[in-house]
């Protein structure tokens, strides 16, 4: 939806190497040295399995002699400061992609940007991170479909409790100023409008005719598979998941967080009001 701005590219493949644990967080910690973290771009996140959907990864932004190109000057930048080194490096591989479609500036994808949301608003002064929360239920039933972490919807509630806790831990202790919590359901459904507002006024793409046509046109309750997780259970298991789902919920109230998803009952009318929708 951001990419339908005209200042501004989308990158259709997550590039990873910068929001991982042994990320940026890593090397501006000393957890990893640049060198360390050079050899690791290379080897990991250049050619990423690329699962179901295709290739992924910087392969499909630079070739492998570019990206060895830009990972010497980081080697060599990182010498005199390795926060200055990190951004010439992210600038270096993605900056082209987004003038090849003449747009002075980019969005990426990577999940865990929300968790890496404090170093990367330090090694970017510009940056600004949005995080899209949806219902853990839908999200658990959504990876048990991919094939490269849980298979089960309750692996996968286990699994998004953890990453919640991370993603949280990372935008709060980003300036508050930088960030922005989304919550999909509200996005495609329940308060659109003011929803649609907010994201685009952080994003700057606030009045851009395209955005908007791209978001009554394809963010809606259909898109955002709102309810899946019901057909990714037997009838006998739905209470369980339900239930699990709420403690995890109670655990990341009590430490705290404040951008959780959409409250569970709401969710379920959001799915019920589309299922009569569709029927």
């Amino acid at each position: 939806m951001l990419g339908a701005h005209e200042t501004l590219a989308t990158l259709y493949t997550e590039l990873r190497f910068h929001a991982v644990p042994k990320g940026f967080r890593a090397v501006l910690s000393g957890k990893m040295s640049p060198d360390e973290y050079a050899d690791s771009v290379l080897d990991r996140w250049y050619q990423p399995p690329g699962g179901s959907s295709g290739p992924k990864g910087l392969q499909l932004i630079v070739t492998r002699p570019e990206l060895k190109a830009s990972l010497d000057q980081f080697r060599s930048g990182a010498r005199l400061d390795v926060s200055q080194a990190l951004a010439d490096l992210m600038h270096d591989l993605v900056d082209a992609f987004a003038w090849r479609r003449r747009a002075i500036r980019w969005a990426e994808t990577t999940p865990d940007n929300a968790a890496a949301a404090h170093s990367l608003t330090m090694v970017f002064p510009a940056a600004k991170v949005i995080h899209v929360v949806r219902d853990g239920r839908d999200a658990a039933a959504s990876v048990a479909e991919m094939g490269w972490g849980p298979t089960s919807i309750r692996d996968g509630l286990e699994w998004w409790g953890r990453r919640m806790k991370t993603a949280q831990q990372g935008m709060a202790a980003a300036d508050p100023e930088r960030t922005l919590t989304i919550r999909l359901e509200e996005l495609i459904y329940l308060d659109r409008e003011r929803t649609f507002e907010r994201l685009a006024a952080f994003a700057g793409v606030g009045g851009s005719e395209p955005v908007l046509r791209y978001f009554e046109e394809n963010v809606n309750a259909g898109a955002g598979k709102v309810g899946r997780w019901h057909t990714h259970v037997q009838p006998n298991e739905s209470d369980l998941v339900d239930g699990r789902y709420r403690e995890l919920l109670a655990e990341l109230t009590a430490e705290g967080g404040s951008a959780l998803p959409v409250e569970p009952e709401r969710v379920d009318e959001v799915a019920i009001d589309q299922e009569d929708t569709d029927g």
